[in-house]
């Protein structure tokens, strides 16, 4: 299950994923600083949820990254063995 959510149906290398970083928070910054008092009370519901989601983001792609290398050390075992 992790091999396919990790690197086959997104099939993305992690230099795309940091680019796609990069904009999400270059955008918050452009609509925080064009818009800072619409975007201020956001803040107190935002930042939980931003912290929240980063620790279950770390929590996955370190599941992820365990299970894609048991699976290629299992690909990589001798059927005899």
């Amino acid at each position: 299950m992790f091999r396919m959510l990790y690197d086959y149906q997104l099939n993305w290398p992690a230099w795309k994923f940091g680019i796609l970083k990069i904009s999400m928070l270059a955008l918050g910054i452009i609509v925080g600083s064009t818009f800072p008092d619409f975007w201020r009370p956001l803040h107190v519901f935002l930042w939980p949820i931003f912290g929240i989601t980063a620790v279950v983001a770390a929590i996955w792609g370190f599941r992820a990254m365990i299970a894609a290398e048991h699976i290629r050390k299992q690909s990589r075992k001798d059927p005899d063995e």
